[in-house]
C-alpha cells in the first residue's frame, strides 16, 4: 500500500466537490441548451453538454482549492527533510512521493484546461450551425413559397431576428409560437425588439427597456410585406420601360457591378434587392429613432401634449428665439420626404440623412432660420415689417374705387420684404390691407382655425404652423382629396361645424405666393397652400364718389349721342341757326335735334346694357355676390367701361372666367347686331333721311378692323379705303361718313367691349388671364399689354391713350382671389377665351 499522506482526505473531499458541481451543472446546462438548440435547431446538443458540465466541474475545483502560495521553509523544517533524504540513500529505497495539495491543483488545472478547450470547440460548432441556419432561412425567405406565405415569411424573419441576435452576443428573447404569441397580444410578425399595440394593432419599436423614464415610449415602425408575384412582375416591367441609363444608374446604386447596359441587369434579383434594401431602411431608421434621446424626448413630448415642442438643439439660451413644430408638421413633413429618392437623403450627414424625422425636423428648423434672417435684412423682425408696410401703405394716395397706388402696387413696397412684395404684386389692396383691422385674421383666430377645422379635416394634413403674411396667414400642407373643389368643400362643410370659427376667416386655396425656398428647390415642387382671409373683402370705395362718376358717364353717353349729329354738316348748319336765334333773344327749338339723338343715345345704352346683364345672369347661376356696376366716362365714347366688383370671391377660376367673358362677349354681340342693323338702314334710307343721319371721321371708323369690315360689307366694299399717301393728312381727316343712329351706337359699343377684353389687372380681360395663366402670368400678359396700349395710344387712337389712363391707375390690381385657385379651367373654357381673344384684337387692330 502506498502512503496517501496527511493532505489525502482533503483532496478527496475537494474531488468529491468537483464532481457533485459537474452533475448539477450538467442537470442545468441540459435544459438551457435543448431550449437553445430548439431555437436554431442544433442537431448535437450533447456536444454542447459536456463541454459546459466540464466547464462548470473545472471551475468548482478551481474556486475549493487555495491558489498554491511560495513560503520559506523554517529551519526545523528543513533539518527533518535532510535527515529524510540521507534515510532514503542508505536503505537503498524510496517511498512514494507525497500526495498533497499541490498534486491536487495540478489535477484541477488539468481538468479546467480540458473543459475549457472543449467549450471553445462547441461554441465554434454552435457559430458554424447558427450560420448554417441562417444561411437556410434566408434562402428559405426569397423563395416564392415564403413570398406567397405571409405567416411563414414573418416567422423566418422572426428567426432570423433571433439567430442575428444570438452571433452578435445579445440576449435573445425566447421564440414564441402562434399560439403563445396570440395569448401575449403579440403577432408573429413582431420580433422582440417591436411589440404590437393590443388596441390600435400598431406596430412600434420598444425603446424604453431602460433609463430614465422620459426616455421610455414607442416609435412608430413602418411595416413592410413581402412582395407578391404581382406586384414583382409590375416593377419589374416598370424597370423594363425605363431609359437605359435610368436602368444603369438604378442598378449601380443597388451595389451591382459591371453593368454596362440596362440589359445587363436581372430585374427581378434587382427588385428584390431594391425591397430588400428599403425593409433594412426603414428597420435601421427605427432603430437609430430609438437610439436617438433627443428624437424620442421629442417625439414622446409631442404624444402626450399633442401640442408644440421646441426644436432640438436651438434656442439654448433663455433669451434666445425658439423654433416650435408641432406633432402634425413633423409628420407631415415625414410623409413628404417619402418621395426624395434615397441618393438625395444620402447627401446629409449619417445622423440626419438616415433617420425621415431627424431631416424633417431640420428642414423645418431651417425654414424658420431662414425666415427670420429674411426679416431681420428688411428692418428686424416681421411686426416691425408690418407695422412699416402699414404706415407706408397709409401713407399713399387713396384711389376713387379703394384700390392704392399707381399699378396696383405692382412694383411693390421698397421697405417691404420679398414675401410681402410678391404678395402686394398678386393681391388687390382690399385683400391685404382692411381699414377694419378687427376683420383681419389674428393668432387665436388662427389656433381656432387650426384645431376645429384643418387638423380634423380627413384628407389634409397640414405641415407646419400658419406662417404670417399680409392680408391673413399662410399654411402648407399636404392635400390628399381629389381636386381643389373638394378641399375647399371640406372646408366649409368643417368651418360651419365650428361655432369659434364659423364666419370669422376665409380660406383659399392658391398657388404659393412666397419666393421659392432652398426646400422647394431641392425637391422640384411647390405645392399649393391654404391663404386664410378676412371673410368680408368687397371692395371698400366711397358710395357718394361713385355715384358722382357713373353721373358723369350717363353725361358723357349723351354727350357722345349728340357730336355725331353735328359732324354732319346739314345737321350742323340747323343747329347753329337756333343757336343764332337763342343769342339774339329769339325764340328757338332744338328739340328736333333731341329726338334724332334720343336712338343713339337709347342703343348705345343697349349696348352697355347687354355687357352688364350677361354679368347679372352669370352671376345669379352661380351664387356670386357683386355690387351695382360703376359706369366709366369717355369724351369718345360716351362711356369708357363699366367696374362690377366681387362683394365675395368666386369658387373657382373657372367662375371667374365665365363671369368675366360673358359681358364683353355679349356686349360686342348686342353692338354688332346694331352695326349691321344700322348699315341696311343706312342702305336703304332716302335722300332726306339720310341728310339728317349722325356722321364720323373715316379715320376712327378704320380704327376698328370688325366694325370697318362690317361697314364696308353692308355698304359696299372700299368704302373706307384710303390711298397709302393720303393716310395721316389733313384731307382725310376731313372726310367723314353718315350713318344711321344704330350703327354709330354698335360701332361705339364694339370700341368699349373690345376694350373690356384687354388682359390687364381686374378688368374683365384681366380677370380672364387670371384663370387662364395664374396670377403671376396674368403679370407678365398685363406688362405686355400695357406697354402695347400706350404706345397704340400715341400713334393710333386717342380712345387707347385714354383706356390706358384709366386701367393703368385704376384698375392695375389683381382680383381677389378665388376660393380655389389651383383646379384649371375646362377645355371649353380655353376655347372660349381664345374666340374672345380673337374677337378683341379684330375690334381694336385698326384696319389696314
Amino acid at each position: 500500500e502506498v502512503d496517501e499522506g496527511p493532505a489525502a482526505p482533503e483532496v478527496r473531499g475537494v474531488e468529491e466537490k468537483a464532481d457533485g458541481a459537474e452533475e448539477k451543472a450538467a442537470e442545468e446546462d441540459v435544459e438551457s441548451v435543448e431550449e437553445a438548440s430548439a431555437a436554431v435547431a442544433i442537431p448535437d446538443p450533447e456536444v454542447i453538454v459536456a463541454a459546459a458540465a466540464m466547464a462548470a466541474t473545472a471551475a468548482a475545483v478551481t474556486s475549493e482549492v487555495p491558489a498554491e502560495t511560495p513560503t520559506t521553509p523554517s529551519p526545523a523544517e528543513e533539518k527533518k527533510k535532510k535527515e529524510q533524504e540521507q534515510e532514503g540513500g542508505v536503505g537503498g529505497t524510496s517511498s512514494s512521493p507525497p500526495v498533497g495539495s499541490t498534486s491536487a491543483v495540478d489535477k484541477a488545472r488539468a481538468l479546467r484546461a480540458a473543459a475549457e478547450k472543449a467549450r471553445l470547440e462547441a461554441e465554434r460548432m454552435d457559430a458554424e450551425l447558427t450560420l448554417e441556419k441562417i444561411t437556410k432561412l434566408e434562402k428559405e425567405l426569397g423563395s416564392r413559397k415564403a413570398r406567397e406565405d405571409a405567416d411563414r415569411a414573418r416567422d423566418i424573419r422572426n428567426q432570423l431576428e433571433q439567430l442575428n441576435q444570438k452571433l452578435s452576443g445579445e440576449a435573445a428573447a425566447p421564440v414564441l409560437g402562434k399560439e403563445e404569441m396570440a395569448d401575449s397580444g403579440m403577432a408573429s410578425t413582431v420580433s422582440p425588439l417591436y411589440s404590437r399595440d393590443a388596441v390600435t394593432g400598431e406596430t412600434k419599436l420598444n425603446i424604453g427597456g431602460g433609463g430614465s423614464e422620459e426616455k421610455k415610449g414607442l416609435i412608430d415602425v413602418p411595416e413592410t410585406e413581402p412582395l407578391t408575384d404581382d406586384e414583382i412582375e409590375r416593377r419589374v416591367e416598370l424597370f423594363k420601360t425605363s431609359p437605359d441609363f435610368l436602368k444603369v444608374l438604378v442598378a449601380t446604386t443597388a451595389g451591382f457591378e459591371n453593368v454596362g447596359s440596362g440589359s445587363d441587369v436581372n430585374a427581378t434579383a434587382l427588385v428584390l434587392k431594391l425591397h430588400e434594401d428599403d425593409v433594412v431602411f426603414r428597420r435601421n431608421q427605427a432603430e437609430v429613432e430609438a437610439e436617438n434621446f433627443d428624437l424620442v424626448e421629442l417625439t414622446e413630448a409631442l404624444r402626450k401634449s399633442g401640442g408644440e415642442v421646441n426644436a432640438i438643439g436651438l434656442g439654448e439660451d433663455e433669451d434666445e428665439e425658439k423654433p416650435t413644430f408641432t406633432k402634425d408638421q413633423i409628420e407631415a413633413k415625414v410623409k413628404e420626404l417619402e418621395a426624395v429618392p434615397k441618393f438625395v437623403k444620402n447627401l446629409f450627414p449619417d445622423e440626419v440623412g438616415k433617420n425621415d424625422t431627424a431631416l424633417a425636423i431640420k428642414m423645418l428648423t431651417d425654414d424658420w432660420e431662414n425666415e427670420k434672417m429674411a426679416n431681420s435684412l428688411w428692418g428686424g423682425g416681421k411686426d416691425k415689417q408690418k407695422k412699416k408696410t402699414e404706415d407706408s401703405n397709409k401713407e399713399g394716395e387713396s384711389t376713387l374705387f379703394g384700390s392704392g397706388g399707381s399699378f396696383g402696387g405692382a412694383f411693390g413696397d421698397d421697405g417691404a420684404s420679398e414675401t410681402d412684395r410678391m404678395i402686394q404684386s398678386l393681391f388687390p389692396k382690399q385683400v391685404i390691407e382692411r381699414e377694419d383691422e378687427t376683420s383681419m385674421p389674428t393668432e387665436a383666430t388662427m389656433k381656432i382655425v387650426m384645431e376645429d377645422v384643418l387638423t380634423k379635416l380627413k384628407l389634409f394634413s397640414p405641415s407646419g404652423q400658419a406662417e404670417k403674411v399680409l392680408g391673413g396667414y399662410i399654411v402648407r400642407g399636404t392635400n390628399s382629396y381629389d381636386d381643389g373643389a373638394a378641399l375647399i368643400d371640406a372646408l366649409d362643410a368643417q368651418t360651419a361645424k365650428s361655432p369659434r370659427a364659423k364666419g370669422r376667416v376665409l380660406v383659399h386655396y392658391i398657388s404659393d405666393p412666397t419666393p421659392v425656398s432652398e426646400e422647394q428647390l431641392m425637391m422640384g415642387d411647390r405645392d399649393p397652400v391654404l391663404y386664410v382671409t378676412s371673410p368680408d373683402l368687397g371692395r371698400e370705395g366711397n358710395s357718394l364718389v361713385l355715384v358722382g362718376v357713373s353721373s358723369t358717364a350717363v353725361a358723357s353717353a349723351w354727350y357722345t349721342a349728340l357730336y355725331p349729329f353735328l359732324i354732319n354738316p346739314d345737321v350742323l348748319k340747323r343747329a347753329e341757326e337756333q343757336l343764332d336765334l337763342a343769342n339774339a333773344g329769339m325764340e328757338y327749338n332744338l328739340d328736333w335735334l333731341t329726338g334724332e339723338a334720343i336712338p343713339l343715345y337709347a342703343a348705345f345704352v343697349a349696348a352697355v346694357a347687354a355687357h352688364e346683364v350677361a354679368h347679372r345672369v352669370v352671376a345669379g347661376v352661380y351664387g356670386l355676390n357683386i355690387t351695382v356696376p360703376t359706369l366709366i366716362p369717355s369724351l369718345v365714347t360716351g362711356v369708357t367701361g363699366q367696374i362690377t366688383a366681387f362683394k365675395t370671391p368666386p369658387k373657382d377660376r373657372q367662375q371667374m372666367l365665365d363671369f368675366a367673358i360673358a359681358g364683353p362677349v355679349s356686349g360686342l354681340a348686342v353692338s354688332a347686331a346694331l352695326l349691321f342693323a344700322g348699315c341696311g338702314l343706312t342702305a336703304s334710307a332716302d335722300a332726306a333721311t339720310y341728310a339728317n343721319f349722325p356722321a364720323l371721321p373715316v379715320e376712327i371708323l378704320r380704327q376698328s378692323s370688325l366694325g370697318a369690315g362690317i361697314i364696308e360689307g353692308v355698304l359696299g366694299n372700299g368704302l373706307l379705303s384710303v390711298p397709302v399717301s393720303a393716310a395721316a393728312t389733313s384731307a382725310v381727316a376731313d372726310i367723314t361718313i353718315s350713318l344711321h343712329p344704330f350703327a354709330i351706337a354698335g360701332f361705339f359699343g364694339l370700341l368699349v367691349n373690345g376694350c373690356a377684353l384687354l388682359p390687364f389687372g381686374r378688368t374683365d380681360g384681366g380677370r380672364i388671364a387670371t384663370a387662364l395663366f395664374g396670377r403671376s402670368g396674368t403679370q407678365l400678359v398685363g406688362l405686355i399689354t400695357l406697354l402695347t396700349l400706350f404706345l397704340a395710344g400715341l400713334t393710333v387712337s386717342d380712345l387707347l391713350l385714354f383706356y390706358f389712363s384709366f386701367i393703368a391707375f385704376f384698375q392695375g390690381e389683381l382680383e381677389m382671389p378665388c376660393r380655389n385657385e389651383v383646379d384649371e379651367v375646362d377645355f371649353s373654357r380655353v376655347l372660349l377665351a381664345t374666340a374672345g381673344g380673337v374677337l378683341m384684337l379684330l375690334t381694336l387692330i385698326p384696319m389696314v
